[in-house]
């Protein structure tokens, strides 16, 4: 899915605004859509500046490469229970929930 996509007829069941009262009340962006960003942003010419990092709520700048952040935004797409997905949501928002997740789609062979 395409980040300019992601607000037409969407199936997400997640309030992902900054720092509101929403469910999440995330510090910085949604994780899921910085990873769409670097979904969104392939390795092109007419790309110049791909976007290839993420910063999470405890304010580090993680870098993250494109097909990383498809693995993740698969297991993101998976279905699963709403509670499940929030708790992943909410755990990846951080540094170690990211990594820990990195660390799991590699070891699963997610990321190719």
């Amino acid at each position: 899915m395409k980040i300019n996509e992601m607000y037409e007829g969407d199936d997400l069941d997640f309030d992902m605004s900054v720092g509101g009262d929403s469910e999440t009340d995330f510090e910085q962006e949604a994780m899921q859509v910085q990873l769409m960003k670097i979904e969104d942003s392939e390795d092109h010419p007419d790309i110049k500046n791909p976007i290839r990092t993420v910063k999470t709520d405890d304010g580090k700048q993680i870098r993250v490469e494109r097909p990383m952040a498809v693995a993740l935004m698969k297991i993101l797409k998976m279905q699963m229970p709403p509670d499940t997905k929030m708790k992943i949501m909410k755990d990846i928002q951080n540094s170690a929930g990211l990594e820990k997740m990195m660390k799991f789609c590699k070891a699963k062979g997610l990321v190719k």
